[in-house]
């Protein structure tokens, strides 16, 4: 089977989030297409690192080559299931863990082309839906623990002895139970999406998330997202399919 990156077709929201945002997005946005990725299994995230696209599937991995013409297939391979990926760039945080729950996250990067690992700290609680981000020097990741509560948790990776911080005025941010779709940090805050209705149609709701007002719900997104698809850009913008 052979599994197009993206592999979805989808309309795009680009959505401002800062106020006032009267002016348009600083980057530009191009289209293009990449070679088919020959799969029978699903793909779990699409990444850049070092300027090389990474395709990270249920038990497998691909780095397109530099001149974006074919894939190769890495050595390493997640060593359980991909849930989420955050960051990006120079290195990518992997959200892990059996189905349906997220207990644990690696660091990966790129070296001359080579995928590399390494382990990083557990989460203190296992969590459902889990979504992450980075927020400056801080790794955000949110979802459900086991009593459907909703869950904040965030980590300072640069610090040596780094730990998870989970606060109560961090919780009930959206409502418990309720898968999230996407999480992006910008301008300073964290956004995220839940599943919604609205007049019988499908409109998800999105939540707004900062260190001095905490958690605030913003205008519904006029749709459905496509889960995962958030992404940063610009000085004040977050592009969603």
């Amino acid at each position: 089977m052979a599994w197009l990156i993206p592999g979805w077709v989808a309309t795009a929201l680009l959505l401002c989030l800062a106020a006032p945002c009267a002016a348009e997005s600083l980057s530009s946005v191009r289209v293009g297409s990449l070679p088919s990725l020959v799969t029978d299994e699903p793909i779990s995230g699409l990444l850049a690192l070092e300027g090389r696209l990474v395709s990270i599937g249920t038990s497998t991995a691909w780095v397109l080559d530099a001149d974006q013409r074919s894939w190769t297939r890495s050595q390493w391979h997640p060593g359980a299931r991909v849930h989420s990926i955050a960051g990006g760039a120079r290195e990518a945080f992997l959200l892990l863990g059996p189905e349906g729950a997220t207990d644990r996250v690696e660091r990966l990067s790129l070296n001359d082309g080579t995928l590399l690992a390494r382990a990083f700290a557990r989460l203190p609680v296992a969590l459902d839906h889990a979504r992450g981000t980075v927020l400056g020097d801080m790794l955000a990741v949110a979802g459900t623990d086991a009593a459907g509560q909703s869950r904040l948790l965030q980590i300072r990776p640069a610090s040596e002895q780094a730990q998870w911080r989970s606060e109560a005025s961090w919780q009930a941010g959206w409502p418990g139970g309720v898968a999230l779709s996407s999480m992006v940090a910008q301008t300073s805050a964290l956004f995220v999406t839940v599943a919604g209705t609205s007049a019988g149609m499908r409109s998800d709701r999105m939540f707004r998330w900062s260190s001095d007002k905490g958690w605030m719900e913003r205008a519904a997104v006029p749709g459905a997202v496509v889960a995962g698809s958030g992404r940063a850009i610009g000085q004040a913008h977050v592009l969603y399919l």
